[in-house]
């Protein structure tokens, strides 16, 4: 089901994600595939799509699960995914990244009360995302091409910060 962004009502969002749906959406620049993070199967369908990150709760959430850098995890929300150093492996991987991103979708998305898992699809425009990668989806989020900055990927688990992208 493919929705324009405009008509998007965020109680319909919440519900989707809380139910395990597969969702293809906007944010700063670039457009992510995502789920709610505790939904194991949705979660390995979407995997290795792109570049893996969470969306979390809060940065209270992060400080709690992750080794964090205080002057990255104040530049957040922005346009960035940082990779930190796991603290709770039971739960997280290895080479997961975090990022809050400032388009306003997020901020529906965080709503929820979910940790949204997500695969970084790295492009501006939803038409340039393969059949294959859509049919993985329940909900399509159409909000055209879109502008700004793509997110920058930084890895913050050496001394030296690591720019991958």
């Amino acid at each position: 089901m493919i929705i324009n962004y405009k008509d998007l009502k965020a109680s319909s969002l919440k519900k989707s994600i809380k139910n395990g749906k597969i969702i293809i959406f906007p944010s700063d620049g670039t457009y992510l595939i995502g789920c709610n993070f505790l939904n194991k199967e949705a979660r390995e369908t979407i995997k290795g799509l792109g570049f893996n990150f969470v969306i979390p709760r809060s940065k209270k959430w992060i400080e709690t699960n992750f080794k964090t850098k205080k002057n990255y995890l104040n530049r957040i929300p922005g346009p960035f995914i940082y990779v930190f150093d796991v603290k709770n492996k039971k739960i997280l991987e290895k080479n997961l990244g975090i990022s809050i991103p400032t388009h306003e979708i997020t901020k529906k998305m965080q709503g929820s009360g979910n940790i949204i898992f997500n695969s970084d699809l790295n492009t501006r425009n939803l038409r340039d995302i393969s059949k294959e990668i859509r049919k993985k989806a329940d909900i399509i989020i159409d909000n055209g091409i879109l502008e700004g900055d793509k997110l920058t990927i930084i890895d913050l688990r050496e001394k030296i910060a690591k720019i991958v992208r």
